[in-house]
């Protein structure tokens, strides 16, 4: 398996416990995935960019890109190059955030043309400063009455209010407010501060699949995401 951007190595060690082994590639040191996962044998990490991988193509049974794709200059560009690498019958799993109108107008992408401008060690600063009013307000918004105008308040506020406030997910209720306001502040600043956000849409992301792949696949919408993955085999393939 080819894991197209590794990061710390998180998908990695899922990936491994899973039985597969994988090459993993990151344009930053890999060093902290070796740590990580304690340098394990049934993998290899790679420093390289993923849109000019020193690697023979055809060669994999599966190409992984989970969370990586539109954090790149061109994501049609560098998704054309990572599936080159599948090889006649392979598979692939690749995640982008979603190109949709909803997606867009979000404050995400109303702010990113000033925080792109700002130091990553002064927009962390400047997050954390504001987020516990912004955690205050959004929950305040959550909780009026009736709960049908607490929840399109909240709704509203996701996407016009700059904070990711996941406070009413039933995943945290086990988490106290000083914990999800640290959350809120990572999030919120993992989402202003990369120097590429471009999200591929899917007309684009199945027209390039549908040049490269000779297998089967499909490509979903779900909630800020698109996916592009294999589906099962037809019998015929299977014969």
């Amino acid at each position: 398996m080819l894991e197209c951007g590794c990061g710390a190595g998180p998908d990695t060690e899922i990936l491994l416990a899973l039985g597969a082994k994988v090459v993993a590639v990151d344009i930053s040191s890999v060093a902290i995935a070796k740590r990580n996962l304690g340098n394990p044998a049934n993998a290899l990490f790679l420093r390289a960019s993923i849109d000019d991988l020193p690697l023979r193509q055809n060669q994999f049974d599966i190409v992984f890109c989970h969370r990586v794709l539109q954090h790149t200059p061109s994501p049609e560009n560098t998704l054309k190059h990572i599936l080159t690498f599948v090889k006649p019958g392979g598979r692939v799993f690749v995640h982008s955030y979603a190109r949709t109108l909803q997606q867009m107008i979000s404050w995400k992408y109303a702010l990113r043309p000033l925080t792109r401008r700002i130091s990553p060690e002064r927009l962390y600063r400047i997050v954390r400063y504001w987020m516990p009013a912004l955690f205050r307000l959004t929950c305040g918004m959550r909780r009026c009455r009736p709960e049908i105008l607490g929840r399109a308040l909240f709704r509203f506020a996701y996407h016009t209010i700059p904070i990711r406030n996941y406070r009413f997910g039933d995943q945290f209720m086990s988490m106290d407010d000083d914990a999800m306001i640290e959350y809120a502040i990572h999030d919120t600043f993992d989402a202003l501060s990369p120097m590429y956000d471009c999200p591929i849409s899917a007309s684009a992301m199945s027209a390039i699949a549908s040049d490269l792949l000779d297998s089967n696949f499909e490509v979903i919408g779900h909630g800020g995401v698109t996916l592009l993955r294999s589906t099962k085999l037809l019998a015929s393939e299977a014969a």
